[in-house]
């Protein structure tokens, strides 16, 4: 009789350790700031934006849109360079990358065009991207600028990204585009190659 009386006892104070264990751990769950702070985007009569954790002024229109915190630096490898050394060539010299029968699937070389910016930009930025050490938005802000408007016409032109697809991911960003959205919308206009950052032709 007295051991189940002790058990109850103990089983007892165990629900209340755990109880007041609990509502301790909600409580700061409660009181504890947001970590994702909220900016406000206010739009004034003349149409002219601004961004404030602050409340807009009344005769401003807002929305609540999630903060993308400033970038930080990080290195940024170039793209790789495939070696087609070991591939077969055809009688006019281009690589052979797959064949079936008298079919040959071959390498033609090409002038480069804004497509290629844009591939060679993705690349860096998408293998630069590692969860948690470096985001997307610390990888597409260290990516190396383009120095003209029509770098594939520069022979000498290393892979770059051009400012106006970073403007344009950041004021996506700003928005409240997720990273992978903004990106997809600057660089390839989400599927609507005329919305790209560097629209082709």
């Amino acid at each position: 009789m007295a051991d189940r009386m002790a058990r109850n006892v103990m089983v007892s104070s165990l629900r209340t350790g755990w109880m007041a264990a609990l509502a301790a751990l909600v409580a700061l769950l409660l009181l504890a700031p947001s970590a994702h702070a909220e900016l406000n985007k206010c739009q004034d009569a003349s149409g002219r934006v601004t961004y404030t954790d602050q409340a807009c002024p009344s005769t401003s229109t807002s929305t609540s849109t999630p903060a993308v915190r400033p970038p930080k630096r990080v290195e940024v490898a170039p793209p790789p360079q495939p070696d087609l050394s070991a591939l077969p060539k055809d009688a006019q010299g281009r690589p052979i990358l797959s064949r079936s029968g008298d079919a040959a699937l071959v390498l033609e070389k090409r002038a480069p065009g804004p497509t290629n910016v844009l591939a060679a930009c993705s690349s860096m930025v998408t293998r630069c991207y590692k969860p948690g050490e470096r985001e997307l938005d610390d990888c597409f802000a260290s990516a190396p600028r383009c120095t003209s408007a029509r770098p594939w016409e520069d022979p000498a032109a290393k892979p770059c990204c051009p400012e106006a697809c970073w403007r344009q991911y950041d004021a996506r960003r700003k928005a409240g585009a997720a990273p992978m959205a903004a990106l997809d919308q600057a660089l390839f206009g989400a599927g609507s190659p005329a919305q790209s950052c560097l629209p082709p032709g």
